[in-house]
Parts: structure tokens; sequence; C-alpha cells
């Protein structure tokens, strides 16, 4: 790990950089959007003639906006999706605030934006490499505060990034969480609490 991205000082955060952050994010969707095509033409096959691949989407992530078989996959990433936005916020904060990084900060930030990438593949997979889906506000935006985060420590050596937008796709998570029945059992006073720290 470097240390020009320990150090928080004015050459850490720049317009420069910003600059490279969004043209690796343009790249980045691009470059999906040219990888969802073949994974498109493998999951509608594979969905035709009841594959082993669409067996297994439909079981676990579900296919399009139907639930999976089993759910408790589904509801395991949306809860890990809310604590790794949630992360990747939290680090935000702490690295505006800090004079110096610790490098512990940096391998949670990319643990957790490694996860959120985790979380965009089995969507991709879950609608079929469709180019709404890559192309939509949630994927999109998921690119815009992943990407960056991905390249911090040896592409892009900034410790500014657009992580603080992850609130927004906590948020979304924890609605997700709440609209699909995981929380049924949660009392009222808990998701109250859980709202007011989103």
């Amino acid at each position: 790990m470097s240390d020009d991205l320990h150090t928080i000082d004015s050459e850490g955060a720049n317009w420069t950089l910003t600059g490279q952050q969004l043209l690796a994010v343009i790249i980045a969707q691009c470059a999906l959007s040219l990888i969802a095509m073949p994974v498109r033409v493998i999951c509608v096959n594979s969905r035709k003639n009841n594959g082993a691949l669409y067996k297994v989407t439909a079981r676990l992530v579900g296919v399009g906006s139907k639930l999976p078989i089993k759910k408790d996959l589904l509801y395991t990433l949306f809860t890990l999706q809310l604590m790794a936005s949630s992360t990747i916020v939290v680090l935000w904060i702490f690295k505006t605030y800090a004079r110096e990084v610790p490098q512990w900060c940096a391998l949670i930030d990319y643990a957790a934006s490694a996860f959120c990438a985790f979380h965009y593949t089995c969507n991709l997979f879950r609608f079929e490499g469709s180019q709404g889906y890559v192309w939509n506000n949630d994927s999109t935006f998921d690119v815009l505060t992943i990407v960056p985060l991905l390249l911090q420590e040896n592409v892009i050596k900034t410790w500014l990034s657009f992580g603080f937008l992850r609130s927004l796709r906590a948020f979304k998570a924890y609605a997700r969480l709440e609209a699909s029945g995981a929380l049924d059992d949660v009392s009222d006073m808990t998701r109250a609490i859980l709202l007011a720290i989103l």
C-alpha cells in the first residue's frame, strides 16, 4: 500500500483526480455494458433450455422481478449491502476528518467495495445481463460510487471519493429488506432506530 493515500493533504483531493475517477467510471460503465451482452445471451439460452445456470439463479437470487425460491440468500445479500454501504459511508466520514488514514481503513473500504461489486454481479445475472439493468439508476449509481473506491489504492491515489453517496444505497437496501418481509419479526422500535441511523 502506498503512503500517498494515507496522508491527507490538498494533493490527495483535486479536480484532476476527480476527473480521473469520473473517466474511470465512464470506462467501467461502457465495459460493463459490453460484458452484459454475452451474459444476456448465456442467461436467455439457459432460461429457454431450463439449464443449470437458470435453475441456480432462479433458486438463489431470482430472475428479473421474481423472488428466488430460497429467499434466505437474497435477504442476506440485502443485509450485507446495507452493512457494506454503511461501512463505506462511515469510513468516508472518518477519512474526511482524519489527518492520516490508517492502512486498515483502506482495506476495509476495499473489502466493502468488493462485496458491492459482487452484489452487482449477482444482480447482473438476476436480470439476465439486460442493458436495462446495466444502465438503470441503481446500477449506474453503484458504478459511480464503487469503481473509484476499488481504484483509489493503486491507480488513482486519492482519499477523496463518492463514498458518501453509498448512504442512498444503504437506505435502498433497507427499503428492499422492509418490502420483502424479512423484517416482519423485528419490532417497530428497532426498525425506527435503523431508519433514523440511515
